[in-house]
């Protein structure tokens, strides 16, 4: 199966620095014209489905992909949501950054009321393969966060190692091919 797997446009809150995790969001001037930007890079490609995350930035996102595409499938799946950051979704990113040791939270810190990088990193498998088996041999786009493609780049690119800081720009694109079920370990 081949991934495309692209992270949904600027909102103001990522323009102030704010930690979304699972609000909605709101897309920014900038991520309009993100959106528009996108939609012509990637309307020439072949693509069987669209799933996107239910969280309102990534339907803002991936509505005009749909509207380019359709008639394939286009579902909105919580599976494909940003981690959980429990309590502390909504405030400035600085006070997240400062109350977390940065290996811990990558690895094993699950945040008060959050998911645990290994909670969401099950969720992404289990969805995965449901998805490997409806298109094995298909082009599925997925219009998710950065968090969830951080996860699907380190069980997918074999050349990216677990401590490797990916920048995930907003509507950055990512392409990935699954040749087989992940096993969960």
């Amino acid at each position: 199966m081949y991934l495309i797997l692209l992270r949904h446009a600027e909102t103001e809150e990522n323009r102030n620095g704010i930690v979304q995790g699972q609000h909605p969001g709101r897309v920014s001037e900038l991520g309009k014209s993100q959106i528009e930007t996108v939609v012509n890079k990637l309307k020439n490609e072949t693509i069987d489905a669209i799933y996107s995350s239910d969280l309102k930035r990534c339907t803002d996102t991936a509505e005009p992909l749909h509207q380019i595409f359709s008639p394939i499938p286009y579902k909105l799946s919580p599976e494909l949501r940003e981690f959980n950051y429990g309590k502390f979704q909504g405030l400035p990113l600085g006070k997240l950054i400062n109350l977390v040791p940065k290996f811990s939270f990558i690895l094993h810190f699950k945040l008060p009321g959050g998911e645990s990088y290994n909670q969401v990193r099950t969720r992404l498998i289990n969805f995965l393969n449901q998805l490997y088996k409806l298109y094995p041999n298909g082009t599925v786009l997925l219009v998710t966060h950065g968090g969830p493609i951080r996860i699907t780049r380190l069980m997918l690119d074999k050349k990216i190692k677990p401590m490797t800081t990916q920048k995930i720009n907003n509507c950055s694109i990512w392409q990935l091919t699954m040749t087989k079920p992940i096993k969960i370990s």
